[in-house]
């Protein structure tokens, strides 16, 4: 990839990556598990491509969870966020948090449309046009 091409894509991703993160940030969204497994990043051959990669806890927040659906929760994984809450983390809250989950199940709270309606938004109004003065300069160089 050309370096300005690099240079541009690169933006986009750490544009992308504040979107995500300040999207996370707002208190709707239980994101602290989220926030640990997101990945941002460019892989530039053949094609510039910006990968936003979260970890499975996503599936959970886009699809919710209906009640008595698959095993309990694990208490481990209940434990950063119970700590986050300033709820105690020892084994018999977490196993009781836990079984109050998979008897009452929770609702989604899709992120990723949010995500994608920004990202637009933002191809719109910011990224189209930096993208295009790199490529009318790419071009630029070809014919000179």
């Amino acid at each position: 990839m050309k370096p300005i091409l690099l240079r541009v894509t690169e933006s986009i991703a750490k544009d992308i990556q504040l979107l995500v993160e300040s999207l996370l940030d707002d208190d709707s969204f239980e994101s602290n598990a989220l926030k640990k497994g997101l990945c941002v990043s460019v892989d530039d051959e053949p094609n510039p491509v910006v990968r936003v990669i979260f970890n499975s806890y996503i599936e959970y927040l886009e699809n919710g969870r209906k009640p008595k659906a698959g095993e309990m929760p694990s208490v481990s994984e209940l434990k950063d966020w119970a700590e986050s809450k300033g709820i105690s983390a020892d084994n018999a809250t977490l196993f009781l948090v836990a079984r109050v989950i998979w008897m009452n199940g929770f609702s989604a709270r899709p992120i990723l449309a949010l995500i994608e309606e920004e990202v637009g938004r933002l191809f719109e109004n910011d990224w189209s046009d930096q993208l295009f003065d790199v490529i009318v300069h790419e071009i630029d160089k070809i014919f000179k």
